[in-house]
């Protein structure tokens, strides 16, 4: 009896190891790249990061610990003025008098899944060149060090790599700008006309819709001109193929947290009630848009 229960105990063992082992074969994998561009706005610098998550990863990020590695902080000054993506929130760390500072972003509800690629913005005092070189508090690594992790802070797969700095950045204006409609009104009108020789009743309809665009510059840096695309007679979701031509808009270039209200204007011969009017930038990419009721 006791031989029967050893052989069986070195059984469940066996199997134990063996799912053990196929774990460790399994397990998540991540792998991100990051850049760092910077241009110069009302005495300091306004940066563009991009976070990439790796095709070849197996998993999500949802942190993303920007100049930083396990105790130690990497930048020369405090970032101000920081914008997330939609979902992510952001905290400056910082450990005293011989550290220097790092953001940590964080998402549950919005994690970057492998092959894609988030932007993050903040302005700094530190020019390019000082983000692109050694720490100034810790000399053996680079201020562009940085950590990402599947989950929360310090939890699950990780990887480690360096932010590169590059030069000549071409920031989006749509990363600087928020834009909505508002004040949305369709007036109809319907005539009746009876043709004398027929005796028929012809019904013609004209519809007039205005509306606002709303630009408001979100606090960044200033932003410059640019233009956007109106498209009409749109379904709930966007058909650059579908409804009518698109009429472009210009946003003026706007100082910090100033906007603009660009009136709209239309008029056609039947309701618009239930279809949707989209704004989108010049490459057909959706901002926002509006249910007409």
């Amino acid at each position: 009896m006791d031989g029967i229960r050893k052989s069986s105990s070195v059984f469940i063992l066996s199997i134990l190891f063996a799912f053990g082992t196929t774990y460790t074969i399994q397990a998540q994998t991540l792998s991100a790249t990051g850049q760092l561009s910077g241009t110069a706005s009302g005495g300091g610098f306004h940066y563009t990061l991009t976070l990439s998550n790796s095709s070849a990863s197996t998993t999500n990020i949802e942190t993303f610990w920007f100049s930083w590695v396990p105790g130690f902080d990497f930048m020369a000054v405090s970032p101000t003025s920081i914008v997330t993506p939609a979902g992510w929130t952001d905290q400056v760390t910082h450990t005293g008098s011989g550290d220097g500072f790092a953001i940590q972003f964080v998402t549950s509800t919005a994690p970057l899944a492998p092959g894609g690629s988030l932007t993050f913005m903040f302005t700094s005092t530190s020019s390019p060149a000082t983000m692109a070189g050694d720490s100034p508090f810790h000399a053996a690594f680079p201020i562009g060090t940085s950590f990402v992790y599947s989950g929360p802070p310090q939890t699950g797969a990780s990887d480690e790599f360096v932010v590169e700095t590059v030069s000549g950045p071409s920031v989006n204006p749509t990363n600087l700008v928020s834009l909505s409609f508002s004040n949305v009104v369709q007036a109809c009108r319907s005539r009746s006309r009876i043709n004398r020789m027929t005796g028929t009743t012809n019904v013609t309809t004209t519809c007039r819709l205005s509306l606002q665009l709303v630009a408001t510059n979100i606090g960044v840096t200033n932003s410059p001109a640019f233009n956007v695309l109106v498209w009409a007679g749109q379904g709930s979701n966007f058909d650059a193929s579908a409804g009518l031509p698109p009429a472009t808009e210009k946003v003026r270039a706007l100082r910090i947290s100033k906007l603009e209200k660009i009136r709209l204007r239309d008029t056609f011969t039947s309701s618009q009630t239930g279809t949707f009017i989209f704004c989108t930038d010049t490459s057909s990419n959706s901002i926002t848009s509006v249910e007409i009721e």
